[in-house]
């Protein structure tokens, strides 16, 4: 962050969100005049371990770790989901990003995974993004923004939300996910803090 971000702007380049949260987000605010965004709400699956007991944790093997229920990723960031160890870094990501203060920015547990972000205005309107989890969205978005490309529905399926049923949510529990609470403080801390938590 304090070290691609002013390299973008003596460049004068835009640094475009590819994650799915952050490009949420970023579609949400388009438009948006200054100081309008009040929070960022980062939403998170629940990873593999969302049903499960805390106390039941200490007996997980590595394999239980890699059983995501939503999306489809390679090894270490579904370890990180189950522990929702990328939300924290996700959040420092939007810290830099939007320039949002971490106060205002939020984690909820979205299971089905429909929803990819919010963000709440000054007014207390809250926009947010929705599609199926598919990385291939937010990239298709990233490589065509300003623009909307137009894709197949065969290839691409329509969002039907009465299909679908209901979008539910919750908070995340502290004591069984607690690297949100260290990529917390590490974005608090500053300087190398970030850098070490991601080492």
């Amino acid at each position: 962050g304090p070290f691609v971000l002013p390299l973008a702007q003596k460049h004068n380049v835009k640094i475009l969100p590819a994650d799915s949260e952050h490009s949420a987000i970023f579609q949400c605010i388009q438009g948006f005049p200054e100081g309008a965004l009040r929070r960022i709400i980062l939403t998170a699956s629940g990873g593999a371990f969302r049903d499960l007991p805390v106390e039941k944790l200490k007996d997980v093997k590595v394999a239980d770790a890699l059983k995501h229920p939503n999306w489809s990723m390679g090894k270490k960031i579904t370890v990180d989901s189950a522990t929702l160890f990328n939300k924290g870094l996700e959040v420092i990501e939007a810290h830099y990003l939007y320039g949002s203060d971490y106060d205002n920015i939020d984690i909820v547990i979205h299971p089905q995974s429909i929803i990819h972000s919010m963000v709440e205005t000054q007014d207390s309107s809250v926009l947010a993004q929705l599609g199926w989890p598919d990385m291939r969205l937010p990239i298709l978005y990233t490589l065509s923004w300003p623009d909307r490309i137009a894709c197949s529905e065969i290839t691409w399926p329509r969002l039907d939300l009465c299909k679908l049923g209901s979008l539910t949510f919750k908070a995340p529990d502290n004591v069984k996910y607690p690297s949100m609470d260290l990529a917390y403080a590490a974005g608090r801390a500053g300087g190398t803090m970030t850098g070490v938590l991601s080492a």
